[in-house]
């Protein structure tokens, strides 16, 4: 009977043991889990930063492009304008001419 006890309370310190283990393993794969659910955090947050930054300077660099064009289409209106003034003014000298 004794030595059932003694092998009784070997198996309990044994399962008590593997127990610890099992429960020091577990906090370790949770702080794993936690510091890996920070840094998905964290690259989200960074993620959503470069996001709007981006869609940012895609913004600007379009309101640039497009305030170019408004500038270059009134500049090319005023020199189409500068030419048929010129060309009118070349007809007209030629007209003259042929009266003359």
């Amino acid at each position: 009977l004794r030595s059932s006890k003694q092998a009784h309370s070997e198996e309990v310190t044994a399962l008590n043991e593997d127990l610890e283990k099992l429960r020091s393993d577990v906090k370790t794969k949770e702080g794993t889990i936690g510091d890996l659910q920070t840094r998905v955090r964290s690259l989200e947050e960074e993620q959503t930063v470069i996001v709007a930054k981006h869609e940012k300077e895609g913004s600007d660099m379009r309101n640039l492009f497009s305030s170019q064009k408004d500038e270059l289409t009134m500049e090319l209106a005023k020199v189409r304008e500068l030419h048929a003034t010129e060309v009118d003014a070349i007809e007209s000298e030629l007209r003259s001419s042929k009266q003359a």
